[in-house]
């Protein structure tokens, strides 16, 4: 009702529904919002809470703040929209544009990232990469381990279904960060999982968490114990030489797989090196070599 005072424009109607009050409700979504509630209080409400008491509380409040931010920037966007419909008929492409805003989390935090990106090369479409590093190391893996270890170990004794569940839910999580985190700082998409179902926007998909989920399994309850036992037998001096060495090499290997791919994407806009280290990037890392690290690379020209 308060939608179409506001707006003069009717959202839904229920009129020819059975069991429907002036078209605006209907018996059977007054059902499913009383189930809903019933389990959201009972069963989603309390595990979403435990989940949350495992985050930090400085990294709670940025993402609370963060997603807050979001949330406002779209209510926004869609009210703008919707007041202005009626004014001209170019109104219909910033309609077009808050809906696929408000699409999934993904599309709003990465939508002003591909703005710019068209802009700055014009020539440049898209550009699709599957992977993490020019090396053969998976950042995204490595770091996946550490976040579940960090998260999951005080539960390390219990239950498998309890670890597993817990697995896919954080793993899934982690890897929707990571896509977006990934796509505003180097914008290319490492991984599109559009075309499997049950998918969040293509950077996720329900399979695979299960796979997060297995893989914490996996790790806290065989591969972890076995690791920790070979490094407690290293030296003490010994291994803090190993994990100095480890994190100058991985450091490394980022910061170059970094520039790598930039410089990869950015050939095709600026095929002539403008300095010393792109032309060495050229020669090291050139397209023929980006495409055996990266088979299915997709880059518009």
């Amino acid at each position: 009702l308060i939608l179409e005072k506001i707006f003069n424009t009717k959202w839904w109607d229920y009129s020819k529904s059975r069991l429907q009050f002036q078209g605006y409700v209907r018996f059977s979504h007054l059902f499913l919002f009383g189930l809903s509630g019933v389990v959201s209080i009972k069963f989603v409400n309390p595990f979403i809470s435990s989940l949350l008491h495992m985050i930090p509380d400085k990294i709670l409040l940025i993402a609370g703040l963060m997603i807050g931010m979001i949330v406002i920037f779209d209510s926004i966007c869609c009210i703008a929209a919707v007041f202005k419909l009626k004014q001209s008929l170019q109104t219909k492409r910033f309609v077009g544009y808050a809906q696929r805003i408000s699409k999934n989390l993904g599309n709003a935090l990465t939508g002003y990232v591909e703005k710019r990106i068209e802009k700055a090369y014009p020539n440049v479409k898209e550009a699709t990469v599957t992977g993490g590093s020019t090396g053969p190391f998976s950042i995204v893996w490595g770091l996946g381990c550490v976040f579940l270890t960090l998260f999951l170990y005080k539960y390390k004794d219990k239950n498998d279904r309890y670890i597993f569940l817990y697995g896919t839910i954080l793993g899934g999580a982690y890897e929707y960060i990571c896509s977006i985190f990934t796509e505003l700082v180097f914008g290319t998409v490492f991984w599109d999982y559009s075309k499997i179902p049950f998918n969040l926007g293509g950077r996720i998909n329900l399979l695979f968490c299960f796979f997060w989920g297995i893989a914490a399994v996996v790790w806290l309850k065989i591969l972890y114990p076995i690791f920790s036992g070979w490094i407690e037998r290293i030296p003490v001096k010994c291994g803090k030489l190993l994990i100095k060495i480890s994190i100058v090499f991985m450091v490394w290997n980022m910061i170059l797989s970094a520039a790598a791919l930039y410089r990869y994407n950015d050939r095709l806009a600026h095929p002539t090196p403008a300095n010393r280290l792109e032309q060495r990037l050229d020669e090291r890392f050139p397209d023929e070599r980006m495409h055996r690290i990266y088979p299915n690379a997709k880059r518009g020209r």
